[in-house]
């Protein structure tokens, strides 16, 4: 099974969430990545839609994550950005 791009983009961005001390900026995810600003923003739109990040607004501000990590299926991310 070959998964979309953005599929395999939220499990990077899940993992370097879930690894931070706090939140991240999309500067800083972009960075740790690679991928682009606006392929972040538009994960986190979906994301954020299935209540597994939050946008946190201020200098110390930026993306968490809202569950743990051992609480998100790898099946509902595939759901959420594959059409198959």
């Amino acid at each position: 099974m070959k998964l979309s791009a953005n599929t395999r983009y939220a499990v990077r961005i899940l993992f370097e969430l879930h690894e931070a001390a706090g939140p991240l900026s999309v500067n800083t995810l972009s960075q740790k990545t690679g991928i682009a600003l606006r392929t972040i923003e538009n994960v986190h739109t979906v994301l954020k839609q299935h209540r597994v990040t939050e946008a946190c607004v201020g200098a110390k501000g930026g993306i968490t994550l809202c569950r743990p990590l051992e609480a998100i299926s790898l099946g509902h991310i595939i759901a959420w950005f594959d059409d198959g």
